[in-house]
Protein backbone atom coordinates (compact mmCIF):
# COMPACT_ATOMS: atom_id res chain seq x y z
CA UNK A 1 0.00 0.00 0.00
CA UNK A 2 1.65 3.50 -1.02
CA UNK A 3 2.02 6.00 1.63
CA UNK A 4 -0.09 9.02 0.71
CA UNK A 5 1.79 12.43 0.73
CA UNK A 6 1.60 14.52 3.51
CA UNK A 7 0.52 17.73 1.32
CA UNK A 8 -1.91 15.80 -0.29
CA UNK A 9 -5.81 16.37 1.53
CA UNK A 10 -6.60 12.85 1.40
CA UNK A 11 -3.60 12.39 3.96
CA UNK A 12 -5.02 14.82 6.09
CA UNK A 13 -8.19 13.77 6.40
CA UNK A 14 -7.14 10.31 7.09
CA UNK A 15 -4.86 12.08 10.15
CA UNK A 16 -8.27 12.35 11.87
CA UNK A 17 -10.33 9.86 10.21
CA UNK A 18 -11.84 6.97 12.89
CA UNK A 19 -12.56 4.16 9.78
CA UNK A 20 -10.02 2.11 8.55
CA UNK A 21 -7.39 4.14 6.37
CA UNK A 22 -7.88 4.03 2.57
CA UNK A 23 -4.08 4.22 1.30
CA UNK A 24 -3.63 5.79 -2.02
CA UNK A 25 -7.16 6.73 -2.55
CA UNK A 26 -7.52 9.45 -5.85
CA UNK A 27 -11.43 9.02 -5.66
CA UNK A 28 -10.81 10.63 -1.97
CA UNK A 29 -8.31 13.05 -3.26
CA UNK A 30 -10.89 14.03 -5.69
CA UNK A 31 -14.00 14.12 -3.46
CA UNK A 32 -11.98 16.47 -0.83
CA UNK A 33 -10.99 18.52 -3.71
CA UNK A 34 -14.56 19.06 -5.10
CA UNK A 35 -15.80 19.29 -1.73
CA UNK A 36 -13.64 22.11 -0.85
CA UNK A 37 -14.64 23.74 -4.14
CA UNK A 38 -18.03 23.35 -3.55
CA UNK A 39 -17.79 25.08 -0.16
CA UNK A 40 -15.33 27.94 -1.12
CA UNK A 41 -18.03 28.84 -4.13
CA UNK A 42 -21.30 28.77 -1.08
CA UNK A 43 -18.81 31.29 1.08
CA UNK A 44 -16.33 32.85 -1.48
CA UNK A 45 -15.10 35.44 1.39
CA UNK A 46 -14.09 32.86 3.16
CA UNK A 47 -10.37 32.14 2.77
CA UNK A 48 -10.66 28.31 4.74
CA UNK A 49 -7.53 26.35 3.72
CA UNK A 50 -8.44 23.25 2.37
CA UNK A 51 -6.13 21.00 4.57
CA UNK A 52 -7.39 21.90 7.63
CA UNK A 53 -10.97 21.64 5.99
CA UNK A 54 -9.97 17.85 5.08
CA UNK A 55 -8.88 17.27 8.38
CA UNK A 56 -11.60 18.94 10.21
CA UNK A 57 -14.39 16.59 7.85
CA UNK A 58 -12.09 13.84 8.75
CA UNK A 59 -13.33 14.20 12.47
CA UNK A 60 -16.98 14.22 11.38
CA UNK A 61 -17.51 11.33 8.54
CA UNK A 62 -18.94 8.11 9.57
CA UNK A 63 -16.45 5.54 10.11
CA UNK A 64 -18.80 3.25 8.46
CA UNK A 65 -19.53 4.62 4.82
CA UNK A 66 -17.14 4.85 2.24
CA UNK A 67 -15.03 8.37 2.89
CA UNK A 68 -16.03 9.36 -1.15
CA UNK A 69 -19.43 8.99 -1.45
CA UNK A 70 -19.82 10.39 2.07
CA UNK A 71 -18.61 13.78 0.78
CA UNK A 72 -20.25 13.92 -2.31
CA UNK A 73 -23.69 13.86 -0.53
CA UNK A 74 -22.60 15.94 2.59
CA UNK A 75 -23.46 19.83 2.85
CA UNK A 76 -20.69 21.12 1.90
CA UNK A 77 -21.34 25.28 1.85
CA UNK A 78 -22.74 24.31 6.01
CA UNK A 79 -19.72 22.35 7.00
CA UNK A 80 -17.12 24.79 5.38
CA UNK A 81 -18.69 27.65 7.03
CA UNK A 82 -18.58 25.25 10.48
CA UNK A 83 -15.04 24.91 9.98
CA UNK A 84 -13.95 28.18 9.30
CA UNK A 85 -16.01 29.50 12.23
CA UNK A 86 -14.70 26.59 14.70
CA UNK A 87 -11.20 27.91 13.32
CA UNK A 88 -12.30 31.33 14.58
CA UNK A 89 -11.73 33.31 10.74
CA UNK A 90 -13.32 36.67 11.31
CA UNK A 91 -14.84 36.37 7.53
CA UNK A 92 -16.48 32.89 8.70
CA UNK A 93 -17.81 34.79 12.03
CA UNK A 94 -19.25 38.12 10.01
CA UNK A 95 -20.81 35.50 7.37
CA UNK A 96 -22.47 33.36 9.94
CA UNK A 97 -23.63 36.49 11.90
CA UNK A 98 -25.00 37.68 8.60
CA UNK A 99 -26.45 34.24 7.88
CA UNK A 100 -28.00 33.23 11.39
CA UNK A 101 -27.43 35.30 14.28
CA UNK A 102 -29.23 38.26 12.36
CA UNK A 103 -32.70 35.92 12.85
CA UNK A 104 -32.60 35.40 16.27
CA UNK A 105 -36.24 37.28 16.51
CA UNK A 106 -37.38 34.52 14.16
CA UNK A 107 -36.22 31.34 15.94
CA UNK A 108 -37.30 33.32 18.99
CA UNK A 109 -40.74 33.99 17.75
CA UNK A 110 -42.57 31.69 19.32
CA UNK A 111 -41.45 32.49 22.78
CA UNK A 112 -42.33 35.99 22.16
CA UNK A 113 -39.16 36.79 24.29
CA UNK A 114 -38.94 40.65 25.12
CA UNK A 115 -35.75 42.83 23.90
CA UNK A 116 -33.52 41.74 26.41
CA UNK A 117 -34.21 38.30 26.22
CA UNK A 118 -33.36 38.03 22.35
CA UNK A 119 -29.99 40.37 23.32
CA UNK A 120 -28.88 38.17 26.26
CA UNK A 121 -29.66 35.16 24.59
CA UNK A 122 -27.89 35.95 21.16
CA UNK A 123 -24.65 36.97 23.48
CA UNK A 124 -24.76 33.32 25.30
CA UNK A 125 -25.47 31.61 22.01
CA UNK A 126 -21.95 33.44 20.59
CA UNK A 127 -20.25 32.28 23.84
CA UNK A 128 -21.81 28.95 23.86
CA UNK A 129 -20.86 28.60 19.73
CA UNK A 130 -17.94 29.98 19.44
CA UNK A 131 -15.69 30.76 22.84
CA UNK A 132 -17.20 27.81 25.06
CA UNK A 133 -18.54 27.69 28.19
CA UNK A 134 -17.74 25.63 31.46
CA UNK A 135 -14.31 24.28 30.18
CA UNK A 136 -16.04 22.86 27.49
CA UNK A 137 -15.14 23.94 23.66
CA UNK A 138 -16.65 25.79 21.53
CA UNK A 139 -20.31 23.90 20.23
CA UNK A 140 -20.11 25.01 16.85
CA UNK A 141 -17.32 21.77 16.74
CA UNK A 142 -20.21 19.52 17.61
CA UNK A 143 -22.10 20.12 14.37
CA UNK A 144 -21.75 17.30 11.65
CA UNK A 145 -23.87 18.30 9.06
CA UNK A 146 -26.68 16.00 9.91
CA UNK A 147 -29.29 18.41 8.96
CA UNK A 148 -29.48 21.94 7.91
CA UNK A 149 -27.00 24.11 9.54
CA UNK A 150 -29.24 26.86 10.00
CA UNK A 151 -32.22 24.41 12.23
CA UNK A 152 -28.85 23.34 13.82
CA UNK A 153 -28.31 26.84 14.94
CA UNK A 154 -32.01 27.27 15.42
CA UNK A 155 -32.69 24.81 18.17
CA UNK A 156 -29.30 26.06 19.68
CA UNK A 157 -31.21 29.19 20.04
CA UNK A 158 -34.42 28.74 21.37
CA UNK A 159 -32.62 26.22 23.81
CA UNK A 160 -30.33 28.86 24.82
CA UNK A 161 -33.33 31.17 25.25
CA UNK A 162 -35.33 29.01 27.48
CA UNK A 163 -32.21 28.58 29.51
CA UNK A 164 -32.17 32.67 29.88
CA UNK A 165 -35.44 32.50 30.76
CA UNK A 166 -35.37 29.77 33.40
CA UNK A 167 -32.49 31.81 35.11
CA UNK A 168 -34.61 35.31 34.91
CA UNK A 169 -37.48 33.09 36.67
CA UNK A 170 -35.46 31.72 39.33
CA UNK A 171 -35.14 27.85 38.33
CA UNK A 172 -38.38 27.16 37.28
CA UNK A 173 -38.14 26.25 33.90
CA UNK A 174 -41.94 26.91 33.18
CA UNK A 175 -42.88 29.40 36.23
CA UNK A 176 -45.27 31.30 33.37
CA UNK A 177 -46.31 28.44 31.38
CA UNK A 178 -47.18 27.33 34.44
CA UNK A 179 -49.51 29.86 35.58
CA UNK A 180 -50.89 29.97 31.98
CA UNK A 181 -52.14 25.97 31.76
CA UNK A 182 -53.42 27.24 35.45
CA UNK A 183 -55.64 29.41 34.07
CA UNK A 184 -56.37 27.35 31.31
CA UNK A 185 -60.33 26.79 30.71
CA UNK A 186 -60.55 23.14 29.61
CA UNK A 187 -62.96 23.40 26.10
CA UNK A 188 -66.60 23.50 26.78
CA UNK A 189 -70.09 21.92 25.19
CA UNK A 190 -70.03 18.45 26.37
CA UNK A 191 -72.17 17.49 29.56
CA UNK A 192 -68.68 15.12 30.52
CA UNK A 193 -66.27 17.61 30.19
CA UNK A 194 -68.32 20.16 32.10
CA UNK A 195 -68.25 18.24 34.79
CA UNK A 196 -64.79 16.81 34.90
CA UNK A 197 -64.01 20.98 34.93
CA UNK A 198 -66.38 21.14 38.09
CA UNK A 199 -65.27 18.06 39.56
CA UNK A 200 -61.21 17.83 38.88
CA UNK A 201 -60.34 21.12 36.83
CA UNK A 202 -57.67 22.54 39.54
CA UNK A 203 -56.06 19.16 40.53
CA UNK A 204 -55.52 18.09 36.68
CA UNK A 205 -54.13 21.21 35.85
CA UNK A 206 -52.22 21.21 38.86
CA UNK A 207 -50.46 18.04 38.15
CA UNK A 208 -50.31 19.20 34.11
CA UNK A 209 -48.55 22.15 34.99
CA UNK A 210 -45.99 19.91 37.26
CA UNK A 211 -45.79 17.27 34.51
CA UNK A 212 -44.80 19.93 31.97
CA UNK A 213 -42.16 21.77 34.08
CA UNK A 214 -40.34 17.99 34.79
CA UNK A 215 -39.93 17.41 31.36
CA UNK A 216 -36.74 17.06 29.92
CA UNK A 217 -35.65 19.78 27.79
CA UNK A 218 -35.30 17.93 24.83
CA UNK A 219 -39.40 16.66 25.23
CA UNK A 220 -40.76 20.33 25.76
CA UNK A 221 -38.21 21.96 22.67
CA UNK A 222 -40.45 19.16 20.52
CA UNK A 223 -43.76 20.03 22.13
CA UNK A 224 -43.07 24.18 21.49
CA UNK A 225 -41.83 23.25 18.20
CA UNK A 226 -45.00 21.31 17.28
CA UNK A 227 -47.64 23.25 19.24
CA UNK A 228 -46.28 26.93 19.27
CA UNK A 229 -44.53 27.25 15.63
CA UNK A 230 -46.60 24.20 14.10
CA UNK A 231 -44.02 22.82 12.38
CA UNK A 232 -44.23 19.63 10.66
CA UNK A 233 -42.90 16.48 11.84
CA UNK A 234 -40.43 16.43 8.32
CA UNK A 235 -39.55 20.25 9.50
CA UNK A 236 -38.84 19.09 13.45
CA UNK A 237 -36.62 16.27 11.83
CA UNK A 238 -34.76 18.28 9.52
CA UNK A 239 -33.74 20.23 12.75
CA UNK A 240 -32.85 17.45 14.49
CA UNK A 241 -30.93 15.57 11.88
CA UNK A 242 -33.51 12.43 11.92
CA UNK A 243 -35.93 10.80 9.77
CA UNK A 244 -39.44 12.03 10.02
CA UNK A 245 -40.21 8.56 11.70
CA UNK A 246 -38.36 8.96 14.56
CA UNK A 247 -39.19 13.09 14.98
CA UNK A 248 -43.58 11.72 15.03
CA UNK A 249 -42.09 9.28 17.62
CA UNK A 250 -40.78 11.35 19.89
CA UNK A 251 -43.26 13.64 19.56
CA UNK A 252 -46.29 10.93 20.10
CA UNK A 253 -44.14 10.16 22.92
CA UNK A 254 -43.41 13.63 24.59
CA UNK A 255 -47.59 13.55 24.72
CA UNK A 256 -47.39 10.37 26.35
CA UNK A 257 -44.72 11.18 29.08
CA UNK A 258 -46.74 14.33 29.87
CA UNK A 259 -50.19 11.88 30.34
CA UNK A 260 -48.16 9.59 32.25
CA UNK A 261 -46.44 12.28 34.62
CA UNK A 262 -49.74 14.18 35.02
CA UNK A 263 -51.57 10.50 36.15
CA UNK A 264 -48.61 9.85 38.45
CA UNK A 265 -49.44 13.21 39.99
CA UNK A 266 -53.41 12.78 40.28
CA UNK A 267 -52.68 9.93 41.69
CA UNK A 268 -51.13 11.19 44.25
CA UNK A 269 -53.13 13.69 45.08
CA UNK A 270 -56.15 12.83 44.73
CA UNK A 271 -55.39 9.38 45.97
CA UNK A 272 -57.05 7.67 43.21
CA UNK A 273 -56.65 4.00 42.09
CA UNK A 274 -55.32 3.42 38.99
CA UNK A 275 -58.57 2.80 36.96
CA UNK A 276 -60.21 5.82 38.48
CA UNK A 277 -57.67 8.18 37.33
CA UNK A 278 -57.61 6.14 34.02
CA UNK A 279 -61.22 7.11 34.19
CA UNK A 280 -60.72 10.94 34.51
CA UNK A 281 -57.83 10.85 31.64
CA UNK A 282 -59.55 9.28 29.55
CA UNK A 283 -62.00 12.62 29.37
CA UNK A 284 -59.45 14.79 28.18
CA UNK A 285 -56.60 12.92 27.13
CA UNK A 286 -58.35 14.27 23.47
CA UNK A 287 -58.01 17.61 24.54
CA UNK A 288 -54.53 17.28 25.49
CA UNK A 289 -53.25 18.99 22.55
CA UNK A 290 -55.89 21.57 22.67
CA UNK A 291 -54.41 22.22 26.14
CA UNK A 292 -50.95 22.53 25.13
CA UNK A 293 -51.58 24.59 22.42
CA UNK A 294 -52.96 26.51 25.27
CA UNK A 295 -50.24 26.68 27.20
CA UNK A 296 -47.81 27.48 25.12
CA UNK A 297 -50.07 30.15 23.15
CA UNK A 298 -50.58 32.24 25.86
CA UNK A 299 -46.89 32.18 27.60
CA UNK A 300 -45.10 35.18 28.24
Amino acid sequence: MATLPTASLAFRFQESYRGAAAGEDAPLEAALRDFAARGSAAWPDVPLDSGVLAHYLGERAPADDPPAAWLGEARAGDLFLACACAEGLAEALRAFDAAFLRQMDVYLRGLRPTPLIVAEATQELLEKLFVGVAGKPPRIRQYTGQGALGGWVRVAAIRTALDVIEAEKGGDPRCDEADAIARTVVPQGDPEVALLQASYRDEFQAAFREAMASLPRRERGLLRFAFVESLTPARIAAMYGVHRTTAMRWIDAAREDVLARTRARMIERLRLSPSECDAILALVKSRIDITLGSLFNTSA
